[in-house]
């Protein structure tokens, strides 16, 4: 069952004057973010269009104002959805969309992959709607974000076990 809109940070409701009017409405909970590039994983490392994508999706973010280190893994899903929907099309370009009488798999998956890619282009702001909905939070560099040593505890895990 739908939820309704989707929540906004506490940074969001405070820039739009949400908080002045209502402000038991404010998280004290919410979990501070550290801004900067996160550590490029290895699945994105291995895939050498993944780790291009990974850079031109960085630096827009980043030129944003809104690239913080625990992005690490929307990033890389991003990345990968991306290379492998490019190596789809490549593939229904090569051989068809059609093979054999039957319509090729990759032509299908290929728009599974378009379809996946905008909703992570949303959740990303890289949309013109999503832009709209943003407001880039000032982060101290020195904080520690409790959330971000977190997930590289976890990367340096995954990737010391590959």
């Amino acid at each position: 069952m739908a939820r309704g809109r989707k929540p906004q940070s506490t940074a969001v409701q405070e820039r739009n004057g949400a908080l002045k009017k209502n402000p038991q409405r404010r998280n004290e909970n919410e979990p501070p973010v550290k801004r900067g590039m996160p550590n490029v994983p290895a699945t994105v490392k291995s895939d050498k269009f993944a780790h291009a994508q990974w850079k031109v999706v960085c630096q827009l973010l980043d030129e944003m104002g809104i690239l913080s280190t625990s992005d690490v893994f929307l990033i890389e899903l991003f990345c990968i959805t991306y290379s492998e929907m490019v190596a789809m099309l490549k593939d229904r370009k090569k051989r068809g969309t059609v093979i054999d009488g039957k319509r090729n798999a990759n032509s299908t998956d290929y728009h599974k992959h378009q379809d996946r890619l905008v909703k992570l282009m949303a959740e990303m702001g890289l949309t013109p709607s999503a832009r709209t909905r943003l407001s880039a939070q000032s982060i101290k560099p020195d904080t520690v974000d409790p959330f971000t040593e977190f997930t590289q505890r976890i990367l340096e895990r995954r990737d010391s076990a590959n």
